[in-house]
């Protein structure tokens, strides 16, 4: 479900040019004004050494984040899940901990199981909506979260 939703919000903000924050022209602008402060603050701390790896890392920035990227999206299509109760925050979390550590290993117990399945039902509900509002279906449909008949 984690790729299906990434490779829908690259492909949706890809589409809208919405995929970076700044165009290029203005990331090269604000990066032209602040590396000389960057490279100035790192010689106070001391490490002027870690100049050009956070100037190479800079670049990453103009990018959106998954998080950023996803409510974006929810609000640009006005889907609703305050009723599913879905936290971003923990979604990423559980994406980044199955994707860069090979599962949810924090799980220690029931409660802990409990809530990342929650997310996880509820970001099914979530995929449901937005793809129903991409193919412009307006009416009922079937939440299989909320196990009721939901408008669009």
């Amino acid at each position: 479900m984690f790729t299906a939703l990434e490779c829908l919000l690259d492909a949706y903000h890809k589409e809208r040019q919405s995929e970076y924050i700044l165009s290029e022209t203005d990331f090269s602008l604000l990066q032209q004004n602040i590396m000389p402060e960057i490279r100035e603050a790192l010689q106070k701390l001391g490490h002027k050494d870690k100049f050009e790896t956070i100037k190479n890392a800079f670049k990453s920035l103009r990018r959106r984040s998954l998080s950023n990227k996803f409510k974006l999206m929810l609000d640009e299509l006005q889907v609703n899940c305050s009723d599913v109760n879905l936290k971003r925050h923990d979604i990423v979390n559980i994406r980044n901990d199955i994707t860069h550590r090979g599962g949810v290993n924090h799980v220690n117990d029931e409660t802990e199981l409990k809530t990342v399945k929650d997310q996880y039902n509820a970001l099914w509900s979530v995929m449901i909506r937005l793809f129903l509002k991409l193919l412009d279906y307006k009416g009922d449909y079937y939440d299989p979260y909320l196990k009721s008949l939901n408008a669009i």
